[in-house]
């Protein structure tokens, strides 16, 4: 994970703080497919491919993050209804990445998909002070890192697999797998949603903002 990011809470003992902000990026249903088959017939490569792809698509989420965020430095006049007016200067975010493959649910296909923990406080490049993160420029930044999410996984598929991906989007906006040819089974899986941290009370799912953005 890119050195812009510092460590939000440890997941392996810790919950996550009911104050932070959370991405949920979720990936195509026949992305999942191709794991639940590869792994059912025995076929590693396979295997390996997609769980490469999920990880260059999450890195590539992340990067856009680093590059997006801002932090709301020094003294901030509020305007009701717009920006804050003032400084916004980049600086290091604390973030924690929870990955899962499978939301829970025994028997369902693999729905590979991170839960992405960001506090709402930074620490300044400018004068390695703590500020307030401007949430406003994060929010505004989901399309650029649901983007670059996706481009990962279809960029990573294609060059170690071959794999082509539809023209057509389902609601949740995703292209499906056409080579192999799983596309055809995505209906037969509705969304599943992983309950791991849904006491957060700023859970934003990528999928449903950028619809309305």
């Amino acid at each position: 994970m890119t050195d812009r990011f510092l460590p939000l809470f440890d997941p392996a003992v810790e919950e996550p703080p009911s104050s932070v902000i959370e991405l949920y990026f979720e990936t195509p249903t026949s992305l999942g497919l191709l794991y639940t088959f590869s792994q059912r017939f025995d076929q590693p490569r396979l295997v390996e491919a997609v769980r490469e792809a999920h990880e260059a698509g999450i890195a590539a989420a992340l990067e856009a993050i680093a590059d997006v965020a801002l932090l709301k430095v020094g003294e901030h006049i509020e305007i009701p209804g717009k920006p804050s007016m003032g400084r916004y200067l980049p600086g290091r975010l604390s973030l924690t990445r929870v990955s899962h493959t499978y939301t829970g649910d025994p028997g369902d296909i693999a729905r590979f998909h991170d839960h992405v923990f960001i506090g709402r406080a930074g620490i300044a490049d400018h004068d390695g002070e703590r500020w307030p993160l401007a949430t406003e420029d994060l929010r505004r930044g989901l399309r650029t890192f649901a983007v670059c999410h996706i481009g990962g996984i279809h960029v990573s598929l294609r060059e170690s697999i071959g794999a082509r991906w539809s023209e057509e989007r389902t609601w949740m906006g995703f292209q499906e797998l056409t080579y192999p040819d799983l596309g055809q089974y995505v209906a037969d899986f509705p969304r599943q949603y992983c309950r791991y941290g849904l006491s957060s009370p700023a859970r934003w799912n990528v999928v449903d903002i950028i619809e309305r953005l």
